[in-house]
């Protein structure tokens, strides 16, 4: 980059709108997105309504970071060449500055719009077609909303994995130290499934599915299944614990709290299950395939677009317990295969789905909307 291209970037002052700062997806993958911006030159600053963990993160990064509700409106108008708004929830925030929806760009990663709609009554259609452009993660989410596609200002950009991070630690790790440190025994065979416990991600039927696997386990493997991202005094998580102590399970099916050592998990996992009802394209299945790890994962939304079944994972259909507890038993016992899929799982996310394409593409936009102006 010369000095007059990085002179113009940083003319353009970017403002990113976040709902929250917890280590979340959606919050995780905005957070990654801004720091790759910040590294191209651009002038970036984040505001959130709420705190959260991710704020030590944008801090060690440089990033101004601002919270709470006061003043947004001012920084929309006067300080910004463009304004990011992260997630559909957002729609609130763009309503009340509508004078400057020409740049405006809004990611939307949520594919339940229906749900979205019936929930927040004050969320207007045209809302979709005023903003100067709408980023969708996945093909499969675009189309939910296509029929709100009124300005042709639709665009799919699918989010991007910066591997080189991932790389150092896995170079600087070992797999049973790593196990050992968590109290895992070495010949234990570990299958993971990531995210904060709710309905959506379907962990009740992870535990299910896995009950049935130990309970058929005619060979006696050590299967050790982890669940991560629990959430204390959750009704849901309550459901997901009685579930494992009625099979009588404890200390085979663990949930473990929210955290951020989430490579460490990564790492001693053998296997890796996504088993969500509703998704678009889920940062847990791209940092997955980075560690090579098989996949089984439910069909749903921009799911196939990131694995292809018999290729680099296996699909299943959301909420068939039986077909999970399947797939989990058949990578279990057909190791080779498994490690086959994981090896074209990274191959995958290495050609298709990089952090550089993710960002010279947000670059792009960016550019077209300061332009257009």
């Amino acid at each position: 980059m010369n000095n007059s291209e990085s002179k113009q970037k940083k003319k353009n002052r970017i403002l990113f709108f976040s709902h929250n700062l917890a280590l979340e997806g959606a919050t995780k993958s905005l957070f990654f997105l801004v720091q790759g911006l910040k590294k191209e030159g651009y002038a970036v600053k984040v505001w959130s309504i709420k705190n959260g963990p991710l704020q030590k993160w944008y801090q060690r990064e440089g990033v101004p970071i601002l919270i709470g509700k006061s003043g947004l409106r001012r920084e929309v108008a006067r300080d910004c060449s463009v304004f990011v708004v992260n997630t559909v929830m957002g729609y609130n925030i763009i309503q009340r500055n509508m004078d400057s929806a020409e740049k405006i760009v809004w990611i939307i990663r949520e594919s339940e719009k229906e749900e979205y709609f019936k929930k927040n009554k004050d969320l207007q259609k045209e809302t979709f077609s005023k903003v100067s452009r709408i980023i969708f993660v996945s093909d499969s989410t675009k189309e939910v909303y296509e029929e709100l596609n009124n300005s042709e200002n639709f665009i799919t950009i699918n989010n991007g994995l910066l591997l080189d991070p991932i790389d150092k630690y896995i170079a600087e790790n070992n797999k049973n130290v790593i196990k050992k440190k968590y109290g895992i025994e070495k010949d234990q065979v570990v299958v993971s499934i990531i995210g904060t416990l709710c309905l959506r991600k379907g962990q009740l039927e992870f535990a299910q599915a896995a009950c049935q696997v130990l309970k058929n386990d005619q060979a006696e493997r050590k299967v050790k299944f982890l669940i991560i991202g629990e959430q204390k005094d959750i009704s849901y998580t309550k459901r997901v614990r009685e579930v494992i102590k009625e099979f009588g399970y404890e200390k085979e099916i663990v949930l473990i709290p929210e955290t951020e050592k989430i490579n460490d998990y990564y790492c001693m996992t053998d296997m890796f299950v996504c088993n969500s009802y509703i998704e678009s394209f889920p940062r847990v299945i791209l940092e997955a395939m980075a560690f090579s790890l098989p996949i089984v994962a439910t069909n749903v939304y921009g799911i196939p677009e990131q694995i292809r079944d018999g290729k680099e994972g296996l699909l299943i259909m959301p909420g068939d317990v039986n077909d999970l507890a399947k797939k989990m038993e058949l990578l279990l016992e057909r190791q080779e295969k498994a490690k086959e899929m994981g090896q074209k799982a990274r191959e995958r996310v290495e050609k298709d789905f990089t952090y550089k394409k993710m960002i010279k593409r947000y670059e792009d936009i960016i550019q077209e909307v300061c332009e257009a102006k």
